[in-house]
């Protein structure tokens, strides 16, 4: 009894023997159970279980856990300075033996997220450690089976890093050497997975017909071969429960064939991207029938809509809107984008917006136009979402609502997380519940619902946002295709096909002679823009004074109230309307949202000039636009309509901190920040103002920030804050996530400026701005202030076009 104690307490103390049985038998979820249940990474353990246990990780797709299991590992091997011995040959154990495996590992789930040029390094380090390994193994008799198939994965890691990073030479090359890959047993299966790899990278090189050709060759019955038996019947029933007879006589796979759905998927891809549109519609339904498919979400995704475009090229129409709106709804399953199965298929979505595309210009064929509206604000709110993706935490939300967003992200998390031993009801529950938990905070949590993708947009709340004579116009672009819809108060909607073609181009050359009041040309590009953009939807417009538009891609960048209709007298659009935006149906859900408790009793809060501060007399423009805002008694009196002297407060020099605007900010009913922000276009959310830091703040107020803000401005004033033109698909991006953050963060209104203007010119805008803004709702007082400018001597755009306001249009009290 003793004895047996002992060895219990040994297996205890070292897992090894459990954890490498568990990889051994493919038991990965078990491993996980077992480990987690009695040990944790911190713990002293020799290499091997470790190892293993990030194996587990990585085959069940949890990949935030893996990625802990393999920093930890790879440190704890590097400063292991112990040796291992293989038990019988007493040869040691080398280091590139012990991380070759991990780093395989890594470079394939960095190529399932999209990190190529990452998991090309992994790659190409875990080759040069292999490389330590054959020399080391040369003459050995006895050498490990292991080994081969690690220096495959190896391999097929590096042709598809190659293969996704557009070198398409360098991942021939290794399809070459996957052919170098030899083993001293088990040939038949190293040949199964030497022929998967080169029809992955394949695959991601997009030569379809070389993939579709090897496959054919593989006349072996094994499991790669056995889901292709299905495609092989006309009867795709028939097909299916032979290819499920023929699954149970394997030993291998027993009858969990759903652990080979993407080699289903990549059989189906290149018969339909080499026009075998009868066999690849079969192998696609053969699929989307199986319900481990949504353990496999973006395949489901790509899945369903090229049946949809088989659907459409056998012109079943009504069959192909069907697969696009399962498509759309898809993919809005999940918050993120992630690309989650690229390492096992070669297939990487580089265009996750092409099924809004595409349902888009099919509704409008049928004069379907509002469902063709709501497709494109799915695919311009899908893209929102996905930017959130990582947000936890958002103003106005208690516990049990953050509670909610983690367990959306888990619930999330398990859709990637592979378990085939569970059965379909299982698997479907689990699919069930990310929306199950979205339903719950659309209910509870209307204001942070758009955020985190609870609920699908609208078009009542905007409707209820226009006012008498107002217009609601809408752009959707995508690449060289561009729409636009009119929508009416009562609900109609007009939508119309526009020319894409070269519009960034156009829209940069309005720009730069904008931003240049020497340049001429205005009025040959205002109406060539307009032409564009306004006039195919011009007799929507007859009849309304104010416009209310959500532009997309460029258009985030042209001031649309400077285009000017050749049919005119040469008088900017402004002339006609009154104009604001909005950076999506979203926002009307947030301004519909009544604000509760008092109002703030300050008026206006001025921060402006952040630095060390100055003798009077000797403060710089942006200081004594901001003295002047919040001191002239005249500016006070117009909003007040009685002296508010003590109602103002300004932040300049040393007292411009992130720490002061925070304090300050639930206290006043107007802002004006007259300083610059920075605008990262690669990472939003390192977007923000730039302030002082002090007071536990660091002097960045973020956009992620603002979520954690709920502040109750009117409008809030941005006169430093400008937006540079840059060229890209990303255009306007970084306008739309400030207008944005701000609106969530409790503005009714935002105003800003798409470029710099000299600053006088900007602090007599601003002045005239506020008088207006006593007597007009926030669109007509830019209208009357632009128009005020141009009698004023400034007629040229760069004077008074850069201001574009975002947010409701109320009159302010």
């Amino acid at each position: 009894m003793w004895m047996m104690a002992l060895l219990l307490a040994g297996c205890a103390s070292d897992p090894s023997w459990e954890m490498r049985h568990f990889r051994l038998k493919g038991q990965h979820h078990q491993a996980i159970a077992f480990f987690e249940s009695q040990y944790k990474l911190s713990d002293e353990l020799s290499y091997e279980p470790l190892q293993d246990l990030c194996k587990a990780y990585f085959e069940t797709r949890r990949y935030t856990q893996f990625m802990r299991c393999a920093d930890h590992y790879l440190k704890s091997v590097a400063a292991d300075k112990t040796t291992q011995y293989f038990t019988e040959e007493k040869i040691p154990v080398t280091y590139g033996e012990k991380v070759a495996p991990v780093l395989a590992w890594r470079a394939l789930m960095r190529i399932d997220l999209g990190e190529y040029e990452a998991a090309l390094k992994d790659a190409l380090e875990a080759n040069a450690q292999l490389q330590k390994v054959r020399d080391k193994w040369v003459g050995i008799e006895k050498e490990v089976d292991e080994w081969a198939f690690l220096t495959l994965d190896v391999y097929r890691a590096a042709g598809l890093a190659y293969a996704l990073l557009d070198k398409r030479e360098q991942a021939y090359q290794f399809i070459q050497r996957t052919n170098e890959v030899f083993g001293p047993s088990n040939m038949q299966e190293l040949s199964r997975l030497r022929a998967l790899a080169q029809v992955q990278i394949l695959i991601a090189l997009k030569d379809y017909r070389a993939a579709l050709e090897l496959v054919r060759e593989q006349t072996t019955l094994n499991p790669f071969a056995v889901v292709m038996v299905a495609v092989s019947f006309i009867n795709p029933v028939q097909g299916a429960m032979e290819a499920l007879s023929t699954i149970e006589r394997t030993e291998r796979i027993k009858s969990v064939p759903a652990s080979y759905l993407p080699q289903l998927f990549m059989f189906a891809k290149t018969l339909f991207e080499t026009q075998q549109d009868s066999e690849a519609a079969a192998s696609y339904d053969l699929f989307l029938a199986n319900p481990y498919r949504v353990n496999y979400p973006s395949l489901e995704v790509a899945a369903l809509y090229d049946r949809g475009r088989l659907a459409q090229r056998a012109g079943d129409v009504a069959g192909a809107i069907d697969f696009f709106t399962r498509a759309m709804a898809a993919g809005e399953s999940r918050r993120s984008l992630i690309q989650s199965e690229t390492a096992q298929t070669g297939f990487a979505t580089s265009d996750p917006s092409a099924v809004y595309k595409d349902l888009v210009a099919l509704l409008l064929e049928q004069h379907r136009d509002a469902e063709a509206l709501l497709a494109a604000e799915r695919g311009r709110h899908r893209r929102l979402v996905s930017l959130l993706a990582k947000e936890q935490s958002f103003a106005g939300v208690d516990e049990a609502g953050a509670a909610l967003v983690e367990a959306l992200d888990e619930a999330e998390a398990r859709l990637l997380e592979r378990d085939f031993l569970a059965d379909g009801a299982a698997v479907q529950t689990k699919a069930a519940e990310p929306a199950q938990i979205r339903a719950r905070i659309a209910k509870q949590y209307p204001r942070m619902a758009p955020l985190v993708g609870a609920g699908k947009p609208s078009l009542a709340p905007l409707l209820a946002q226009l006012s008498p004579r107002e217009r609601l116009l809408v752009y959707f672009r995508d690449g060289d295709k561009l729409w636009g819809f009119v929508a009416y108060a009562d609900g109609r909607v007009k939508g119309v096909a526009l020319r894409g073609d070269n519009l960034q181009k156009l829209a940069a050359l309005f720009r730069s002679i904008l931003e240049n009041p020497d340049k001429s040309g205005y009025q040959d590009a205002a109406e060539a823009l307009y032409q564009r953009l306004i006039g195919p939807l011009a007799d929507e417009l007859k009849g309304a004074d104010k416009l209310l538009t959500i532009p997309s891609g460029a258009i985030h960048g042209v001031p649309l109230g400077a285009l000017i209709d050749p049919q005119s007298s040469a008088e900017p659009l402004m002339s006609r309307f009154a104009m604001r935006r909005l950076p999506g149906f979203y926002a009307a859900v947030w301004l519909n949202q009544q604000q509760t408790g008092p109002e703030p009793e300050g008026q206006l809060l001025a921060v402006g000039h952040a630095g060390p501060d100055v003798d009077p007399g000797q403060e710089g423009a942006a200081q004594r636009q901001a003295l002047a805002l919040a001191r002239q008694e005249a500016v006070a009196l117009a909003m007040a309509g009685r002296p508010v002297r003590d109602q103002a407060r300004v932040l300049t020099g040393a007292k411009a901190t992130e720490a002061g605007l925070v304090r300050a900010g639930e206290s006043y009913r107007y802002l004006h920040v007259a300083l610059d922000g920075r605008f990262d276009a690669e990472q939003w959310r390192k977007t923000g103002l730039n302030l002082l830091p002090g007071g536990g703040e660091d002097g960045r107020l973020l956009l992620p920030e603002l979520f954690q803000h709920p502040w109750r401005w009117r409008v809030a004033t941005f006169s430093g804050v400008y937006f540079p033109w840059r060229d890209g698909a990303d255009t306007g991006l970084e306008a739309a996530a400030f207008q944005a953050g701000w609106l969530y963060g409790g503005a009714r209104g935002v105003l800003t400026s798409l470029w710099r203007t000299e600053p006088d010119a900007t602090q007599q805008f601003i002045l005239a701005y506020y008088a207006n803004l006593a007597r007009m709702t926030p669109q007509e007082a830019l209208r009357a202030t632009q128009q005020e400018m141009r009698a004023a001597g400034y007629e040229h755009p760069y004077y008074w076009a850069p201001y574009v306001y975002a947010g409701e249009s109320a009159q302010n009290p």
